[in-house]
C-alpha cells in the first residue's frame, strides 16, 4: 500500500476529471478556496486558512467531506489535495506559498513556514532551530575516535508511534506534525548507541529526522536512504524522537566504548 503522498498517479488526467466533477457540487467561492488551500498539507494553521481566504468556507468544505478536523483542519484525502495542487498555474502557486509563508512567519511557526519556503525555492536554514539546521546541512556536534566494545542490552521503557519488528522497529510518519518516541532504561555507564536502517521521505518535505536526547543535550540527524549513525552517550537516561515526514525501518544496538577509529556523535 502506497503512502498518501504517493497516492496521486503519474498521469492524473482521469482522476483529475473526476475530481473536477465532484468539486462542481461546491459553491464557486468554496471551490476556489479549496484550490487555493491545496498548497497546504497536513494540519493547516488558522493563520494559513485566513491568509488564503478559506475561513468563510470551512463549514461547507467540511460538510461536503473535502476537509476534516483532526488537530486542525486538513484535507480528507491527500491524493485529492495533490491533484488540486497540480491544477494551479506556477504563478498562482508561488503567490499562494508566499502568502502562507508570510502568515506563518508573523505567527512564529518556522517549521511550517520552511515547507512553503522550500516550495518557493528559498533557503530555509536561517529560520530553523540550530539542531534542525545542522541536520539539514549534514553538520552537528564534534566527533571523537572510538571503537565498539562488548555489545550491551537495550531495554525499551516507553514507546509511542513505533511498530516492533523481529530485530528492530518500523515507523510511518505520513502527515506533518506526527512524531514517534522511544525512551530506554537509563545506562549505568557510558555507551555507544548505533541506529541503522533505511528511510524514505517525499521530495517536497524537509525530511525524516531522529533526535537523540540525554539529560544535557540533543543531537539531530536526517534519516536518508541507507543510514548508520552512532552516538556516544553518557551514563543516565536517554530517548529517541522521530519527526518530520517519511517511513523507516531500523535497528538499535549498544556497545561499550573502546579504543578505535569510528567517530560517533558526542
Amino acid at each position: 500500500m502506497k503512502p498518501d503522498w504517493q497516492a496521486c498517479p503519474k498521469d492524473p488526467k482521469r482522476p483529475l476529471a473526476q475530481l473536477r466533477l465532484q468539486t462542481r457540487l461546491l459553491s464557486e467561492p468554496a471551490r476556489l478556496a479549496l484550490e487555493r488551500l491545496s498548497v497546504a498539507s497536513g494540519p493547516i494553521p488558522e493563520e494559513v486558512l485566513d491568509a488564503l481566504g478559506v475561513l468563510p468556507h470551512l463549514d461547507e468544505l467540511e460538510r461536503k467531506g473535502w476537509l476534516t478536523y483532526r488537530e486542525g483542519y486538513r484535507f480528507g484525502k491527500e491524493a485529492e489535495r495533490r491533484l488540486l495542487y497540480a491544477t494551479l498555474a506556477p504563478g498562482q502557486r508561488y503567490e499562494l506559498h508566499e502568502r502562507a509563508a508570510t502568515a506563518l512567519a508573523f505567527s512564529g511557526r518556522p517549521r511550517e513556514e520552511a515547507l512553503h519556503r522550500l516550495a518557493l525555492g528559498e533557503e530555509v536554514g536561517s529560520i530553523l532551530s540550530l539542531p534542525l539546521r545542522e541536520a539539514l546541512q549534514g553538520e552537528g556536534p564534534k566527533r571523537v575516535p572510538l571503537g565498539l566494545g562488548r555489545e550491551r542490552v537495550l531495554l525499551p521503557r516507553v514507546q509511542e508511534g513505533l511498530l516492533p519488528l523481529g530485530k528492530g522497529f518500523a515507523l510511518a510518519l505520513l502527515e506533518p506534525g506526527e512524531e514517534a518516541f522511544l525512551a530506554l532504561e537509563p545506562g549505568e555507564e557510558a555507551l555507544v548507541l548505533e541506529a541503522g536502517g533505511e528511510a524514505y521521505s517525499p521530495q517536497d518535505a524537509l525530511g525524516l529526522f531522529l533526535e537523540v536526547r540525554t539529560l544535557k543535550r540533543r543531537v539531530c540527524v536526517r534519516l536518508e536512504k541507507t543510514f548508520l549513525h552512532r552516538y556516544l552517550l553518557p551514563q543516565g537516561p536517554f530517548s529517541l524522537r522521530f519527526f518530520g515526514l517519511g517511513v523507516a525501518e531500523f535497528t538499535l544496538k549498544a556497545f561499550s566504548p573502546a579504543p578505535g577509529r569510528r567517530r560517533p556523535w558526542t
